[in-house]
């Protein structure tokens, strides 16, 4: 696949993720000012609901980032020792 596809490719991908993360952040939004408003006039208990929100604003700042660059940013590399010790038994990679 050439350089420009791959590039269109990734980026059609994280327009479908921009959309994904406003519809969260709406919805956050939605039950928040929905259940403010029904007690706002006789007083109660109304929920925020901010993990939504936050998750939105997340997947939308990274979304709008790999648009922006065309690519995926790469991931940290780990470092997993051969061999580990867990509870007093020994696991070894298979390498």
């Amino acid at each position: 696949m050439s350089d420009q596809k791959e590039t269109e490719s990734i980026r059609k991908v994280a327009k479908r993720h921009i959309f994904i993360a406003l519809i969260w952040i709406g919805a956050g939004l939605l039950i928040t000012l929905g259940t403010y408003s029904s007690v706002s006039k006789n007083g109660g208990t109304y929920i925020i609901t901010y993990g939504p929100i936050i998750y939105g604003i997340f997947k939308l700042l990274r979304a709008l980032r790999i648009h922006n660059d065309g690519k995926i940013p790469a991931q940290k590399q780990v470092n997993v020792p051969k061999s580990s010790v867990i509870h007093g038994k020994e696991f070894k990679s298979k390498d």
